[in-house]
């Protein structure tokens, strides 16, 4: 082997080591109430920004992750909030990708938010303070005055 490819192929050696230690550790699912509407959180380390997809008209959406899934696959019958149901499992082993799956009672525009542990879905739930300021003003400055008219000088007595 010329000196060249040794050095091409400890290039794509490291190139491949630091892709799988980018890819991401799916642990499970919960569900939490969230006032009138529900959070469905997704657990897991190291995880990027998930993809998402609406089908069935709006009442399902899909929520992929470039990752592994820890564990077994997930069901929760949630029947709240308006989701009745949510799963996690393998999509896909190479690339390794999971997906977890929301199916929501009536079509609504659910939020996707991450959490210091995942990520989360909320569904017909108050988005977090943060994510609220960020989206609307919570006040509004106030006006600058108009000006006015300049006035004429007052004569100077003598």
């Amino acid at each position: 082997m010329t000196q060249l490819s040794k050095h091409a192929a400890a290039l794509a050696a490291l190139a491949l080591a630091a892709g799988a230690s980018a890819i991401g550790d799916v642990q499970g699912i919960r569900a939490l109430k969230s006032g009138d509407g529900c959070e469905i959180r997704i657990v897991g380390e190291r995880l990027a920004r998930p993809k998402v997809f609406t089908v069935n008209a709006g009442r399902s959406v899909l929520v992929e992750f470039d990752a592994k899934l820890v564990g077994k696959p997930s069901y929760l019958r949630v029947r709240f909030g308006g989701v009745q149901y949510a799963t996690v499992g393998w999509f896909s082993a190479k690339p390794p990708k999971v997906r977890a799956h929301v199916w929501l009672a009536k079509a609504v525009a659910p939020v996707l938010e991450q959490r210091p542990n995942g990520w989360a879905i909320l569904v017909n739930a108050p988005a977090s303070k943060a994510e609220a300021d960020e989206a609307f003003p919570s006040r509004v400055p106030p006006l600058e005055p108009k000006p006015t008219a300049a006035k004429a000088p007052e004569p100077t007595p003598l």
